[in-house]
């Protein structure tokens, strides 16, 4: 008798224990999203987890998916009206006004052949430019240089004229170039 009790019990156990994992593992929607019920002639309709329960013998099985399957598509709907349009022929707001420019290039030079400078003794040389132009550059250049020439200074003397000073540092020689050229780059600024 007691062995029996003991065995009741623990089937009552077993199925109680059965009954909290059935609880615990519901399947409303299933993994493939379908949703099952029954339903019942007079109208009753219950949802079941098809993996705990199925319908009654006096019920109709009946499914559904949580998502349903894409429709056709729709007919295109009527072309809508064309917007309104700005104001035309209208002229554009100006600009601001740029930075002042350069025209009018022009290279103004000073050449000197067999030119001659004693040991110790500097020239000065300045190249000026045409009325209504302005100095921007200048430099000067050596050809068939004989003995070292030194450039003491080279740069604008003033708006329009570029100063070349060259310089013989020798305390002996005299240095003497075949042609040497002074030149000033000059141009209208506006």
């Amino acid at each position: 008798m007691r062995t029996m009790l003991v065995a009741g019990v623990m089937l009552a156990g077993m199925a109680a224990g059965g009954v909290a994992q059935a609880a615990e593992a519901v399947h409303i929607p299933g993994a493939d999203g379908v949703i099952h019920a029954c339903f019942a002639d007079e109208g009753k309709l219950r949802v079941i987890d098809p993996l705990v329960e199925a319908c009654k013998r006096e019920e109709t099985a009946l499914q559904w998916n949580q998502t349903g399957t894409q429709g056709p598509k729709g007919d295109q709907g009527p072309q809508g009206e064309p917007g309104a349009t700005g104001p035309q022929g209208q002229p554009g707001q100006a600009g601001a006004p740029g930075p002042a420019g350069l025209s009018g290039y022009q290279q103004v030079t000073q050449s000197i052949n067999n030119f001659n400078l004693a040991a110790g003794t500097e020239s000065v040389h300045i190249v000026s430019c045409p009325d209504g132009k302005k100095v921007i550059g200048g430099g000067f250049l050596l050809f068939n240089a004989g003995g070292f020439l030194s450039n003491n200074s080279n740069g604008p003397a003033s708006d329009t004229q570029w100063a070349v000073s060259v310089y013989n540092p020798s305390a002996s020689g005299s240095v003497t170039i075949g042609t040497i050229t002074f030149y000033a780059i000059c141009a209208a600024v506006n």
